[in-house]
């Protein structure tokens, strides 16, 4: 059950059915010198705390995957989580353990967090996944991290990939005559498969080709 405290503008509602209650409560303790517009944003802000949008997840992720992303300008959801050890550098990297044909890095972000991650340990990072500005290359700014002290990677990995089918790719759709001029194969660089759909709407391998 979800609470928060009074602050201006914003009031307790914990569900829909103590909607008209909480409402009815509000305008009984409000004095008679408060206006109309501001009864009125009472009920705006209740109503949009009704209708907030769940937090988005954290979408499980290779650092092979991570390091892939080229564009992200289409993604609505940059939320990442991935395994890897942190590699001490003037940028500090992510680097993979133990994933096929590694080991393979992306940059991390630690400004937000303190203490940061210790070096060279086995951890579970949790962060929004960026292109840098300047280098144009793809970083993790990290949110906060889980330090592993034992993990079955192959197990992991095989993990990630059985819900890779029911995992959504949080690619904004483009509407029908954007995509009618747009060449597919500009879109993006020959890559796996699996990483280009959760990279951009098409993909061209083996001969095949895929566009959302």
């Amino acid at each position: 059950m979800w609470t928060s405290h009074h602050k201006s503008g914003q009031f307790p509602v914990v569900n829909e059915d103590e909607e008209e209650v909480a409402i009815a409560t509000i305008s009984k303790n409000l004095t008679s010198d408060v206006s109309r517009e501001e009864i009125f944003r009472v009920e705006q802000a209740v109503w949009k705390m009704k209708f907030r949008p769940p937090p988005l997840p954290f979408v499980p992720m290779t650092v092979e995957e991570a390091s892939s992303a080229t564009d992200l300008s289409r993604w609505t959801n940059t939320k990442v989580r991935v395994i890897g050890s942190i590699e001490p550098n003037v940028i500090p990297w992510l680097v993979s353990v133990d994933e096929e044909g590694g080991p393979y890095r992306v940059a991390l972000d630690l400004t937000v967090i303190d203490p940061p991650p210790p070096f060279q340990h086995l951890v579970q990072v949790f962060g929004s996944l960026e292109i840098e500005t300047i280098t144009k290359i793809p970083q993790i700014r990290i949110m906060f991290f889980r330090r592993i002290e034992q993990a079955y990677l192959i197990r992991y990995r095989s993990a990630l990939e059985a819900q890779q089918p029911f995992v959504p790719t949080f690619i904004k759709k483009k509407s029908r005559q954007h995509r009618r001029h747009e060449d597919c194969n500009e879109s993006i660089e020959e890559v796996d498969p699996d990483i280009a759909l959760l990279m951009q709407p098409c993909y061209r391998s083996s001969g095949n080709q895929a566009s959302m």
